[in-house]
């Protein structure tokens, strides 16, 4: 040990010293036993391993770096010594995962295994227990605050408390991406980029890409195991790599010793620009959450040294000294903490009751961001200080111990208000009330003048050091005031400021009908060119598990609802245009979120949610407009609408309620492009955000007479297809790739482009065959439109936006429709996604993780349950599971596959098209890196024909969806327990779907009696109880001159709640347990609240405390589990 010189063998097994390990290198040491271990243990019995490696920390300091010699001789290209020792021990570390791997491999363990590999902190780069590692180019090292002393792998987690460090006195949190630092170790000594200092020198000879990939693969190794493809190994790395911008002149510098700074991890992960002057609302609403971390955090347990642990008493062996444990808390020490914390829970309860009454009073008097920017600038100029004051106060005065930390007498701290050190005067006699403390400047060598408290804005972890105590108080009133406001203002308002900047986001949500998977050029196909669409999503991000409902009614309802069909009664085949029936008027859409946000909402194209009666209409359902039409389909160039199930005809084209015959005549996709790009200049003169659905009718086939349309000049374009139905689809697919490359153009040109979101998709599968078949491809997958195979409902689709961190990639993520509306009201930052209005849908926020890239939200997709048709189409944690289908599954094969004869683009004529389109110029993509993220979305299952064949009629399918994309082999019989518990997970499902809102044709719809047009045809009686969401309710309710009036009997009873509240709880019971307390420990004191030495002899006769659950009884727990647990360790915890 360095503090006290003293030496001793400490190597164990269990309890036994283990002399034997002597000679030893302690890796293969430890190696060697987890082996062991791995070679005896019951494969029957479930295994739990903890290896826990010394290397590469350092050893002894006579000695720090140790490494076998040869080894070390196989690094000669290293030439710092310390360095090239320290890359002998970390391949030792390398050859024991190896061994472990093979272990578990040769025992057949692997398979269900589940092997974590981290270290524990970041490397010392200098200093104490220096091992030259590198933690480049993150900033600081093992022992600061900074991201490097804490960073290992990355999580996925949104809060993360770092440490909260009293001996240093520094903190360490991040919150949603933003990181505040306040303090640090050795005086900042180890807060530089300390990485760079261990780069290779110039004339070092580096390993080779091609042989790091040699080595990677060398047979034997893990990577030959798993046959790891280069590209595979390339992109994994290429992600893995940090990237941090360089130094620039406009970053702000940080020293968390003079004031608390704040980063932007996402953009910022090297620390390098500080955000605090920047944004201060969000710091203090950090500030104000570590204290709360303060307030629950318990005693640190550190002790000083203990002499009579010297290894010289035991035969030069570290051992345990003690008999019993020291040091525990008293019960008055533990009902205190306890009582503290209760009561910041109330009050922070109380605090969330109140937050309605403060929010109306400034709603209804004056307006919201006035008055909101004018309590914010108050709140963090008083409510910190006050806040701060009133916990360190009621700390000091109730003798809390470990509560918040208190300064020795005269220590020198740093203060942000006049950025000099100031000297910490002796505390006051205790019978001063608490409060102010004077403060005494020792810069200048003058006295702030008695009475003035010191202001500490800049750290709340100081927060809790005062000064000499004086006799005045501060308001008890303001403080309250000031505690209920940083809750109830500056919390809620933080957390749903904007998540992109002052201005939230354009959306375009642009959807096909009917398209293939296969029918993109972006998922591997060269037969139909579709370049602005594939531009996009190379330079966006390719959402390759994007799932929805089989059919279109039900995917249109459960994109506007964010629900599953089945809990909103349509997941049950589509609505026909004589069907009186639609989504239920009680569901509030999508539009309705983003017009009550401000945003102007717009439709055009396709409804398809029904409209048998008025309140139905896409404009009363939260769109300010509406150009397209009703129904499932039209024809492309009259607009006339044909239902098969009756002789019925009619036109069907409006915009808004008005019938809209201008286009008459215009094919369908040109003319709801150009409504679109006139939407798109609108808003360009208005400045208004906009939301902007383009559900186009393509690739939807059009009447039964004249199913498959497209001008004759673009059907030419692909007379290398030999199909004359796939060659009309292909040019259909070509003006659909036309009209995103002018939307794509069109914001652009109006300045809307560098703030917008664009997301592309299909409302299901394509239709290969039968009816309304357009000839579309799904590719190798199985199934295809109306059927519950992946054909049916893995639909192409891609996001495309300049606010997405990550871009240019392929998102394996599981993904569903019903996402969609979560995921973009979060990403516009609508404060409605934050409160109540979204608890019951099923939809998840995804916008964290694809602007981030920071994982998989997601682990279960139900794509429907329809109890009519009799089928589930279900996936749980990559285990798809299917139970029944439609049609007694003559669409449950593999159909879409190309024609071999069709003479078809080459590739790198596609790259040239890709290139040259609208989007592929406006965003200079590289060929390199399309050529990647265009093989990397390509599905491949193979030539092989599966083995295990299901008929999901005959009994449940299960299936490995993620290497067993195509369906071809089913697990049913193997994992019989796997489809039991997704059984009883479905039924859960089935309890609370709604029953199918589907209803028979109804002759009154002929539009015939319509002039020939198709209209609504009945009034629906529920609609002045049922259209409370179609309008938003206005922002005043009450008379003016009644307003106040009503409110402020409101906000004072509130107010007048929360001070007795807190006064009954604080005065009541603290005070009169810190006296109980007082009493107990020294019968003759003289005053409440104790004195320094009287809580530390209190603290140092604490009696030990009972172990809930002890006295013998075997936990039930134990009985149950029976795994057996290792721990392998050559230490404790590191420091």
């Amino acid at each position: 040990m360095n503090a006290t010189s003293a030496r001793g063998l400490d190597m164990r097994r269990n309890t036994a010293i283990n002399y034997d390990a002597r000679g030893t290198y302690a890796t293969d040491l430890f190696t060697a036993e987890a082996t062991r271990l791995i070679r005896t243990h019951n494969t029957t019995d479930p295994l739990f391993l903890v290896l826990t490696h010394l290397a590469p920390h350092t050893g002894n300091e006579d000695d720090p770096m140790q490494a076998p010699e040869d080894e070390i001789a196989k690094f000669t290209h290293i030439k710092d010594p310390k360095r090239r020792t320290l890359a002998a021990m970390i391949s030792r570390i390398d050859v024991s995962v190896g061994l472990v791997y093979d272990t578990l491999r040769e025992r057949k363990m692997l398979d269900n295994t589940i092997i974590l590999f981290y270290a524990d902190n970041g490397a010392p780069t200098v200093g104490i227990h220096a091992n030259g590692g590198s933690n480049y180019p993150l900033r600081g090292d093992q022992w600061t605050a900074l991201r490097s002393g804490i960073t290992n792998l990355e999580s996925i987690r949104s809060i993360v408390m770092n440490n909260l460090e009293d001996t240093c006195h520094f903190s360490s949190y991040v919150k949603h991406g933003w990181k505040y630092v306040n303090g640090t170790c050795a005086d900042g000594k180890y807060d530089s980029w300390l990485g760079d200092m261990v780069q290779p020198d110039h004339d070092e000879v580096q390993l080779s890409d091609e042989d790091y990939y040699k080595q990677l693969t060398v047979p034997g190794s893990i990577g030959a195991t798993l046959k790891v493809s280069r590209e595979q190994a390339e992109k994994l790395r290429h992600e893995a790599t940090l990237k941090c911008s360089p130094h620039s002149p406009e970053d702000i510098p940080c020293n968390p010793l003079v004031a608390p700074c704040l980063f932007n991890l996402h953009e910022d992960p090297c620390e390098r620009n500080n955000q605090a002057a920047k944004h201060p609302i969000l710091l203090a609403t950090l500030q104000a959450e570590v204290l709360y971390y303060r307030l629950r955090s318990a005693k640190p347990r550190n002790q000083p040294a203990d002499s009579r642990s010297d290894p010289a008493q035991f035969n030069y062996t570290w051992t345990w000294w003690l008999d019993e444990l020291e040091g525990r808390k008293t019960a008055a020490d533990i009902a205190v903490a306890s009582l503290v914390a209760e009561l910041v829970v109330v009050l922070f309860a109380v605090c969330l009751a109140v937050k309605l009454c403060w929010l109306t009073l400034l709603v209804i008097i004056s307006d919201k961001d006035t008055i909101l920017s004018r309590w914010s600038h108050w709140a963090l100029n008083r409510a910190t200080d006050l806040v701060t004051e009133y916990v360190a106060t009621a700390a000091i005065g109730s003798g809390v111990r470990g509560v918040a930390h208190q300064q020795p007498a005269n220590q020198t701290v740093q203060s942000a208000a006049n950025h000099s050190p100031v000297r910490i005067a002796d505390r006051a006699p205790s019978s001063d009330p608490p409060g102010v403390f004077q403060c005494e400047c020792g810069g200048c060598g003058q006295q702030i003048p008695r009475g003035v408290q010191l202001k500490l804005t800049d750290d709340l972890e100081y927060g809790n050091v005062f000064c000499k105590r004086t006799s005045q108080r501060a308001d008890t009133m303001e403080r309250i005031v000031a505690i209920v406001t940083i809750v109830t203002v500056l919390i809620p308002w933080a957390t749903l400021a904007e998540p992109n900047g002052p201005e939230r986001p354009h959306i375009v949500f642009i959807m096909a009908d009917d398209m293939g998977l296969y029918d993109v050029g972006f998922h591997g196909s060269n037969q139909i060119p579709t370049p602005n669409i594939d531009a996009l999503a190379y330079d966006g991000i390719i959402l390759n598990r994007h799932y929805s409902a089989p059919m279109c009614t039900p995917s249109r309802a459960a994109l506007m609802t964010g629900r599953h069909p089945m809990n909103v009664g349509m997941q049950h085949y589509v609505i026909d245009s004589d069907e009186p029936w639609g989504l239920g008027l009680e569901e509030k859409l999508l539009p309705q979120y983003f017009r009550e946000a401000g945003y102007r909402t717009h439709l055009v194209g396709k409804w398809h949610l029904g409209f048998y009666a008025e309140p139905y209409l896409p404009t009363n359902r939260g769109f300010d407009t509406h150009i397209g039409y009703l129904g499932p389909y039209i024809d492309y160039w009259s607009y006339i609408s044909k239902m098969n199930s009756a002789t019925f005809e009619g036109y069907d084209l409006r915009q808004n309620l008005a019938v809209n015959y201008e286009p008459n005549g215009t094919y369908a996709t040109d003319y709801f492009t150009e409504a679109a790009v006139d939407i798109i200049r609108s808003h360009n003169r208005t400045g208004e955000r906009m939301l902007l659905v383009l559900n186009h009718l393509a690739p939807h086939t059009g009447n039964d007479d004249a199913p498959l349309q497209a001008p004759q000049e673009t059907i030419d374009k692909f007379a290398y297809i030999r199909d004359t139905d796939r060659r009309t689809y292909a040019a259909m697919m070509s003006k659909l790739d036309d009209s995103v490359g002018q939307v794509y153009q069109a914001l652009q040109q109006h300045g809307m482009l560098e703030n917008s979101i664009i997301v592309f998709i299909s409302d299901n599968g394509g239709v290969t065959r039968g009816m309304h078949s357009n000839t579309g491809s799904n590719y190798p997958l199985r199934g295809q439109k109306h059927s519950p195979w992946e054909g049916a409902v893995r639909t192409a689709a891609l996001i495309w936006s300049p606010l997405l961190k990550d871009r240019q990639r392929v998102s394996n993520q599981w993904f569903h429709i019903s996402d969609w509306l979560p995921t973009l009201a979060s990403a516009a930052g609508i404060p409605a996604y934050r409160g109540n209005d979204l608890t019951d849908i099923d939809g998840i926020d995804q916008w964290e993780a694809l602007a981030y890239g920071t994982g998989n939200p997601r682990q279960r997709v139900m794509n429907n349950l329809d109890e009519i048709f009799g089928y589930t189409s279900y996936m749980d944690n990559g285990l798809k599971y299917v139970n029944g289908t439609t049609l007694d599954g003559v669409n449950d094969g593999w159909y879409g596959a190309i024609d071999d004869t069709d003479t078809l683009p080459l590739e790198a004529q596609y790259l040239r098209t890709v290139m040259a389109s609208h989007v592929g110029r406006l965003t200079k993509l590289d060929e390199k890196v399309v050529s990647y993220l265009r093989q990397h979305a390509r599905i491949d299952c193979g030539n092989e024909i599966g083995n295990r064949a299901c008929n999901p009629l005959v009994r449940p399918c299960l299936f490995d969806i993620i290497n067993d994309p195509c369906e071809m082999h089913d697990l049913s019989g193997r994992y019989p327990d796997q489809v039991r518990q997704i059984q009883e997970r479905i039924e859960k499902y089935r309890l609370r779907a709604a029953k199918p809102r589907n209803r028979p044709h109804d002759p009154a719809a002929d539009p015939s009696k319509f002039g020939g047009v198709w209209n609504w045809w009945r009034s629906d009686p529920s609609r002045a109880h049922l259209t409370a969401h179609a309008i938003p309710p206005p922002s005043h309710s009450l008379p003016k001159d009644t307003q106040l009036i009503v409110i402020i009997p409101i906000v004072v009873g509130c107010v007048i709640f929360v001070i007795g509240t807190l006064i009954y709880l604080s005065n009541k019971n603290v005070i009169k347990l810190c006296r109980r307390r007082t009493k107990q420990s020294s019968a003759t004191m003289p005053s409440e609240i104790p004195t320094t030495s009287e809580t530390t002899s209190s603290g140092d006769s604490r009696a030990g405390v009972g172990v809930a659950g002890a006295g013998g009884k075997p936990n039930p727990t134990d009985a149950v589990f029976s795994s057996k647990i290792y721990v392998i360790s050559d230490r404790d915890m590191d420091r």
